[in-house]
Parts: C-alpha cells; structure tokens; sequence
C-alpha cells in the first residue's frame, strides 16, 4: 500500500477543520483543560495560604512567648530589687527607730508587762491552793513553844479590843546576784503603836523550779532573829522583833524567777510579789 501525498494529506484536513463538530470538540479540550489548571491553581494556592498561615501563626506564637517570657523575667527582677530595697529600708528605719533610747525603754516596759501578765495567767488556778498551804504553815508555827510563850504572855495581860494591823507594804525590788535572784521587801509601820515580835511567813508557788536559799533581815533589830527553810525550799519564816521606830526590811535569796507570797501577823493581807530580773519596779498585789 503506498503512504499518501502531502497533497492528499493537506486536502484531508483541509476538510477536516471545515467540519463545526471538530472545532466544538478543540473547544471543549481547551476549555476543559484551562478549568483543570485553574482547579489545580486554587487548590495549590489555598494550600500555600494554610501553610503560610501556619507557619506566620507559629512564629508570632513563638515570638510572644519569647517576649512575654523576657517581660516576666524583667519584671519579676525588677519588683524583687524593689521589694529587696523597700524592705531593707524598712529594716534599716526600723533598727534605727529601735534603737533609741526611749524606743527600747517603752519595748522593755510593755514585754515586761506582758510577761507579767502571762505568768500571773498561768498560775492563777493555782494561787489558791497555794494560800491555803501558807495558813496550814502559819497555823503548825502557832504551836512551836515561841508561839505559845507569846500567847502565854499575852494572855496574861488585860483583855484589850484588838489592835489594827501595824504593817502596810511599802517598796520592794529585784536585782540578779551571780545566778540568783534577790528580792527586798520593805514594809512600813501605820502607826506608832509598837510593833514588838513580827513573824513572816514567806513561801514560793511550788509549781515553778525557784526556790528559796536564804532569808534575811535587812533592818535594824533585835540580835535575836530565827530563821527557818523547810526541806522543800519552798516556805520560810523569819522571827524578829524591829527596834523601835524602825519599818522592818526583809530580804529573800532564791534560785530564780517565780512569784512569791508574804503573810504575817501584822500585815491586814498577805502579799504576793512577782519576782522577775527584768522587772525592777514589779508591780506587788495583796490577796
């Protein structure tokens, strides 16, 4: 079979493209063709537009955490110096306040009153009973042969309207001797009536360590002056007869801080007197 000539295969699509259907269907290729690559286009186009987005969202992510991350840091070392220099001027402003003289003096007067307070708060439900043992002493010492000698003696003389009491508490006070503590209670007469023989019973609140070690007499009297410490350290007596005149001064020696209670027969109450080193002017109470 012999190919055809270029004549005759000209004059075949000569023919060809007069035809309507074969230019509808180059048409339709064409127009085909353009919406696949415009579909291609937009698909990548969105796709790029995601991607991009992602990608500019993580970086503004990530910068704002590096940022928010150094503006915390900035700030939390700022209002640390701050605080630290607000404070340390505080500090400074207090130590200077505290140390001046009246400041420390009104700090020492108010711990002192507390400290009272609290040791009288708690042993208060004690007190009581502590009272009660002292008159169950007072009363053992009114049978020793001094007491009834005096009563002997008195009983002798004329029935007389009994006498006020000749004694009211005047000062006492506290200083540290080495380790001890010593307390000194004066006691002045009400009247000129004479005193004669006085005795003092002296006792320490038996729920605290301090005991007594030693009692004395700090004014003049007669030489005759009984002393007597029970066993316990905790109760004393002190037996004396003041010179005339003279307002009696007694002087106790004890272990350490602790209250004490002071009874006698020419008080009208018995006296009880905080013993504290920190506390020179103790207030006294009589019960």
């Amino acid at each position: 079979m012999s190919q055809p000539s270029p004549q005759q295969i000209k004059a075949v699509a000569n023919q060809i493209l007069k035809t309507w259907w074969v230019w509808l269907g180059l048409a339709i290729i064409i127009w085909s063709g353009l919406l696949l690559v415009e579909k291609v286009t937009r698909y990548q186009a969105r796709s790029l537009q995601g991607e991009l987005a992602q990608s500019a969202s993580n970086q503004v992510a990530q910068s704002l955490v590096v940022i928010s991350n150094a503006l915390r840091t900035q700030v939390m070392q700022s209002a640390s110096n701050q605080l630290a220099s607000g404070f340390g001027n505080i500090s400074n402003q207090i130590a200077t306040a505290l140390g001046q003289p009246q400041i420390q003096a009104t700090i020492e007067a108010v711990a002192a009153q507390q400290a009272t307070q609290l040791m009288f708060g708690a042993i208060s439900p004690a007190i009581s009973n502590f009272q009660a043992k002292l008159s169950q002493a007072q009363a053992r010492l009114d049978t020793t042969p001094i007491s009834r000698a005096r009563a002997s003696k008195d009983g002798a003389k004329p029935s007389e309207p009994a006498a006020p009491a000749g004694l009211v508490l005047d000062t006492q006070s506290i200083s540290k001797q080495g380790s001890s503590y010593a307390l000194t209670v004066a006691f002045k007469r009400i009247n000129d009536t004479p005193l004669g023989g006085v005795r003092f019973m002296i006792g320490a609140f038996n729920q605290l360590p301090a005991r007594i070690l030693a009692v004395d007499v700090e004014s003049d009297s007669d030489p005759a002056v009984e002393r007597t410490i029970d066993s316990s350290r905790l109760e004393a007596t002190l037996n004396f007869t003041p010179l005339e005149k003279v307002d009696p001064v007694i002087k106790i020696l004890l272990s350490g801080p602790t209250v004490m209670q002071i009874t006698c027969d020419a008080l009208p109450e018995p006296v009880t007197v905080p013993v504290l080193v920190n506390l020179p002017n103790a207030k006294t109470s009589s019960r």
